[in-house]
């Protein structure tokens, strides 16, 4: 039977799910492969708003069955019937189904393991006490930026986060477009300087996320340095501010921060907190603020 000629959907337990799921991450696309399914025809690709949900929910996002291989490259999603283009700055699950033609009609298999694009789990928003200490490593094994950082205490910095990384955080979510072109250089700058203010010496990074433009803090936190970043939101909400340690800069497979796989946080510029600043005008003066009403929280004795 043809598989597109709208035959009877079918749900079978005796085709299996795809497996193995894996992708390759950029800000733009997500490359999902997986095993081939022996009895296949061909695939469905489908997204949720959330993990685990039921089939109903899920939308298919491919128009035609991919009949090319086990592989697809997921670019839109399906919103309101329309093809939409979001990858950068959205949370998403992916799953993948196999599916066969019968005598009967057509059959598809259940759903292999998702992946989601939610590279920062374990790491961020880092403003609490357990959050910060559980990312903590006892040492590094990446090469350390040509700069020397001077160590912080592990102590100092949580205070640091729980105040005026706290507020610089909970400003910048209410004044900032995440998606805003740029914006990250001035958050970096922001965090630097609201650093250095309480002791912490830090140092601004211009770099890349992956392909992407990007810029970033490191801290020296008990003689490991770590990222520290304030915008990661531009690429998947609900996770700033982030603290990864450096040997952690990678993403591998299934999505996550890991030791090994696609390197992000790279490295191009070093700033020290006195090479960078605001610019002090009218078009800066929404960072300015922050930068002001943020500085007022930390206290003399951080």
């Amino acid at each position: 039977m043809c598989l597109l000629c709208g035959g009877a959907l079918l749900i079978s337990e005796e085709l299996h799910a795809p497996r193995n799921v894996s992708a390759t991450f950029t800000e733009k696309i997500i490359d999902i492969r997986w095993d081939p399914v022996g009895t296949a025809d061909g695939y469905n690709i489908y997204s949720a708003p959330a993990g685990g949900m039921e089939k109903a929910k899920r939308t298919k996002v491919n128009p035609v069955l991919v009949v090319s291989g086990p592989r697809f490259a997921y670019i839109w999603d399906i919103e309101n019937g329309e093809k939409v283009r979001r990858v950068k700055g959205h949370v998403h699950y992916l799953s993948a189904t196999a599916v066969e033609s019968t005598k009967t009609g057509v059959r598809e298999s259940g759903f292999s393991e998702e992946i989601d694009n939610c590279y920062f789990s374990g790491y961020g928003p880092a403003v609490t006490r357990p959050g910060i200490r559980s990312v903590l490593v006892d040492s590094q094994a990446s090469t350390k930026l040509p700069v020397g950082v001077p160590p912080v205490s592990v102590e100092k910095f949580i205070a640091f986060m729980q105040t005026a990384g706290a507020q610089a955080a909970a400003l910048i979510a209410d004044s900032i477009d995440p998606l805003q072109t740029g914006a990250c250089a001035p958050i970096a700058t922001i965090i630097a300087n609201l650093l250095t203010q309480a002791g912490i010496s830090a140092l601004k990074i211009e770099g890349r996320f992956i392909k992407e433009y990007h810029n970033f803090v490191i801290v020296n936190i008990a003689g490991n340095e770590y990222v520290i970043d304030f915008a990661t939101d531009q690429f998947v909400p609900g996770f700033s501010p982030v603290c990864i340690p450096r040997d952690y800069c990678n993403i591998n497979a299934q999505g996550k921060l890991s030791l090994s796989g696609t390197p992000i946080y790279k490295a191009a510029k070093i700033y020290t907190a006195n090479q960078t600043s605001l610019v002090d005008d009218s078009t800066a003066e929404i960072y300015n603020t922050i930068l002001r009403r943020a500085g007022a929280s930390i206290s003399d004795k951080q």
